[in-house]
């Protein structure tokens, strides 16, 4: 057993057949809205987002804590979300989970979105550590899936 869930996932951002396709620029911007606004990205899991503040670390890198409302019993989750525009953004939440969000590119100049995921469980079976993988996927792959309905509809330029 294990205390803790280490998961990645990676997808293309822009595969063969996919329209439209996403600049590094509204990818980033995407991210950023993801976590202003969870609810966009997750309607069925959040109901509302808050911004609880706004500054720079030490380093001068923007810092947002925000406080997602989930639906259902209305718990609620705060996290410090740091942007090291235009390729990650990194949300550390205050159960000790960290997520990062990182745009690349391969060596074509192909772009990519990787979701990796630091998850503390107690007593994690593998049947949970594989659910974990699946949803790293989804996460992904529902994100950019988002994104491209914004850019259809104007919201991210």
């Amino acid at each position: 057993m294990s205390s803790s869930n280490y998961v990645a996932f990676t997808t293309p951002i822009n595969p063969p057949g996919v329209s439209p396709r996403l600049s590094v620029e509204q990818v980033w911007l995407g991210l950023q809205r993801k976590f202003l606004a969870g609810q966009d990205f997750f309607p069925d899991l959040v109901s509302d987002t808050q911004i609880l503040s706004k500054s720079t670390t030490k380093h001068g890198l923007p810092l947002t804590v925000i406080e997602a409302t989930f639906k259902g019993d209305h718990a609620k989750m705060k996290e410090t979300c740091i942007e090291y525009a235009p390729m990650k953004v990194e949300l550390l939440q205050a159960n000790g989970n960290k997520v990062e969000n990182v745009i690349s590119r391969d060596a074509t100049g192909a772009l990519y979105l990787t979701f990796a995921f630091e998850w503390l469980h107690h007593e994690l079976t593998s049947d949970e550590m594989r659910k974990d993988e699946q949803l790293a996927q989804l996460a992904v792959e529902l994100t950019l899936e988002v994104m491209r309905k914004m850019a259809r509809d104007g919201r991210l330029p």
